[in-house]
């Protein structure tokens, strides 16, 4: 979960970019859930051209945005999921390719 005007999430995103491009052929998906999508995501995934899936948690008028249901506090927050859709970790700070990594259990 993240961002525009969020300057952590700002960092994390070309290290996101650098795993997913290591990665993508792999059974490994990134998805990026944006909170604010009435700010330019858009022109934001095209400056530092991001190719992993980016999607906008919409502003709801009733029932709960994702990042509500996530129980999101922080941004950038990151759960790493199974394939079977179990949350296997949680991360709410900026991420490195270390870090990435080290999640992933590289």
């Amino acid at each position: 979960f993240w961002a525009t005007w969020c300057e952590p999430c700002k960092a994390e995103m070309p290290e996101m970019q650098k795993y997913y491009e290591a990665h993508k052929d792999e059974n490994i998906e990134i998805v990026a859930v944006n909170i604010d999508p009435l700010n330019n995501v858009k022109g934001f995934v095209e400056k530092l051209g991001l190719t992993f899936p980016i999607l906008l948690d919409p502003i709801q008028t009733n029932g709960e945005a994702v990042n509500e249901i996530y129980q999101t506090l922080l941004i950038p927050t990151t759960y790493i999921i199974d394939e079977k859709g179990k949350i296997e970790a949680k991360y709410t700070s900026t991420m490195t390719l270390d870090v990435i990594e080290d999640l992933m259990g590289e």
